[in-house]
């Protein structure tokens, strides 16, 4: 899937900018980014190069929802995925929750594929070795309640960027700045809601819901309400 998307973004990369490239060394170039990618999520590597190839992913399954996929269709689909997500996440016999379960029963992280770890540098600090003589700071590290392989830091999913993305690349398509940043601000916004409410419930948490919710509201209020006004005041010479 990775060979196959990073093929297809490489032929619109060129064909955008009237670059000559065959098919050989755009296999060839493709190729070698899929075993870089391969290897970086399922083996070992620097952590920023696992999260820049997992960015990549999304970025190229996002493009292919955004180019495909109808314009009122993809507003269907975001909406569903706001119900889906809190089903699947918040109640008992949710699939996304049963996973969680699972994973923590067996006491085994959920595959890299998946997930998206926020800490990059956390595992190389923790590998370091820190001089001390404090008996308190032995009896800790010997009691195993820290485990040096399993990355600290909030974790989301990997679909949750890919319909993030996907609504700010509808966003796009209205050929609007005034919708564009409107729905990636907002996207944050709900972002960091949902770390504000993870921090509290120190639980599991749909992702999609409250950002979804903010960037499609915003999406349906800047089409309607703001890029009327600042036309309006930008023909009557009226500066806000």
């Amino acid at each position: 899937m990775f060979g196959f998307l990073s093929n297809a973004m490489l032929f619109a990369i060129f064909e955008q900018y009237n670059i000559p490239c065959d098919m050989v060394t755009s296999t060839i170039v493709s190729y070698n980014l899929t075993v870089v990618a391969i290897v970086s999520i399922h083996w070992k590597s620097p952590k920023i190069l696992q999260q820049s190839v997992l960015i990549l992913l999304t970025a190229q399954a996002a493009l292919l929802f955004v180019k495909f996929m109808p314009f009122y269709t993809a507003w269907i689909v975001l909406v569903g995925l706001i119900v889906w997500d809190l089903i699947a996440v918040l109640c008992p016999k949710g699939p996304l929750n049963l996973l969680v379960k699972m994973a923590t029963e067996r006491e085994k992280p959920l595959a890299s594929a998946l997930i998206y770890s926020t800490s990059i540098f956390m595992a190389e600090r923790i590998e370091r070795p820190i001089a001390t003589t404090s008996r308190v700071a032995d009896e800790y590290r010997s009691s195993g309640s820290v485990d040096p392989k399993e990355p600290k830091g909030p974790k989301l999913g990997l679909g949750d960027f890919v319909f993030y993305s996907v609504l700010v690349g509808i966003a796009m398509k209205c050929k609007s700045i005034f919708v564009l940043y409107a729905c990636f601000i907002s996207i944050q916004i709900g972002l960091m809601t949902t770390l504000f409410f993870l921090n509290v419930f120190k639980r599991a948490l749909p992702a999609l819901p409250i950002s979804l919710a903010f960037g499609i509201t915003m999406f349906v209020l800047t089409c309607n309400i703001v890029e009327d006004l600042g036309e309006s005041l930008s023909i009557n010479q009226i500066f806000i």
